[in-house]
């Protein structure tokens, strides 16, 4: 179930650097990548079926457009002495963040009433989240070329 979403990862992956040379900066696959991933989100909450849960799990493949922007914006913006304490910083961040969401999801999807809509609970709540981030680098990024 998760090749495509790998697949989708890796190819993402190597096609941001040029979705934001085209597009002319940072904003578009920043924003593109953490869009497609809510409407991925948003769709796993009505999947029933495996093959269905599969299909919706491409999309998160695109949050590979995100990932290398945000480092290369990261990186631009500190001196190249600062280079790998951002760096650092920013890697231990993510698994932070990543513990963390799997530690307070799994407690919402242990603590509802069916593991459904504790899951359903999570899957709502990493989408405002991401929408939130993806309104907030649409704002940060307005103008810049």
């Amino acid at each position: 179930m998760f090749v495509p979403m790998a697949v989708g990862i890796m190819i993402t992956n190597l096609a941001s650097p040029r979705v934001a040379a085209r597009s002319g900066g940072p904003r578009v696959p920043l924003v593109a990548g953490m869009l497609v991933t809510v409407g991925g989100l948003i769709g796993l909450t009505w999947a029933g079926s495996v093959w269905l849960t599969a299909l919706l799990l491409i999309p998160f493949g695109i949050v590979g457009l995100s990932v290398p922007t945000l480092i290369t914006v990261l990186l631009e913006n500190v001196s190249a002495r600062q280079a790998g304490i951002a760096g650092g910083v920013l890697n231990a961040a993510r698994q932070m963040g990543s513990a963390m969401g799997v530690a307070l999801f799994g407690s919402l999807a242990r603590d509802h009433a069916s593991f459904r809509s504790g899951m359903t609970a999570s899957l709502v709540i990493s989408a405002a989240l991401l929408a939130a981030a993806a309104t907030a680098n649409l704002a940060a990024f307005r103008g810049h070329r």
